[in-house]
């Protein structure tokens, strides 16, 4: 995975994910639109995360924003964060992108008293490299017509680019320094615990 091929280097997006999954073991690499490479994995209520120019990943888990901390994803409900406001209302038409047939949804968090949702702008993969223009707070979600998982997310406008491994032969396993590092943090919940004595 450290020498994964981020899709479309030539259109500018704000966010790049290329996202590999097999059981409970996820695997995303991610690019921001400043070449910023960051990776991370998932599994169960741990998550580790290399960021640039750091050799060890950060370990964070689930159980609130505390423990979660900065960059964690809560995945324990979906597998798509940010998209949980799909739904048949907002759906817009469908457009190709990155070559991809998608389904076209559509917010405008301003179009509530039912005024009619605006058109969902062309994704970048459609205009060249001109960012879209979305009312402010507005989200348009791309997704794959035939295997209904995101292919672009614009949302308060930041673009993501979302790409999916095929599933890998054999199931992922974490990498050795990952495996280690939640270990850790295992140990060092397990000895904060406190142990009263039976009366």
């Amino acid at each position: 995975m450290d020498n994964a091929a981020i899709p479309d280097q030539n259109t500018k997006y704000d966010e790049r994910t290329l996202v590999t999954k097999t059981g409970d073991v996820r695997c995303e690499v991610s690019v921001n639109g400043d070449g910023t490479r960051t990776q991370k994995w998932c599994q169960g209520p741990y998550q580790a995360v290399f960021y640039p120019g750091v050799k060890d990943p950060q370990v964070m888990m689930s159980g609130g924003a505390e423990l979660g901390g900065v960059g964690f994803t809560d995945f324990s409900k979906t597998d798509y964060p940010g998209f949980g406001w799909i739904s048949r209302k907002n759906y817009t038409g469908v457009q190709t992108v990155e070559g991809v047939a998608c389904i076209v949804f559509h917010e405008d968090p301003k179009g509530i008293d039912g005024a009619a949702t605006p058109a969902p702008a062309a994704s970048p993969a459609a205009t060249g490299n001109a960012a879209p223009t979305l009312p402010q707070g507005g989200s348009t979600a791309y997704i794959a017509a035939d295997s209904r998982q995101p292919v672009l997310l614009v949302a308060d406008g930041v673009t993501s680019l979302y790409q999916f491994e095929p599933t890998p032969a054999s199931p992922l396993t974490l990498p050795p320094s990952v495996a280690a590092a939640i270990q850790a943090v295992q140990a060092n919940i397990e000895r904060e615990q406190p142990h009263l004595a039976p009366p």
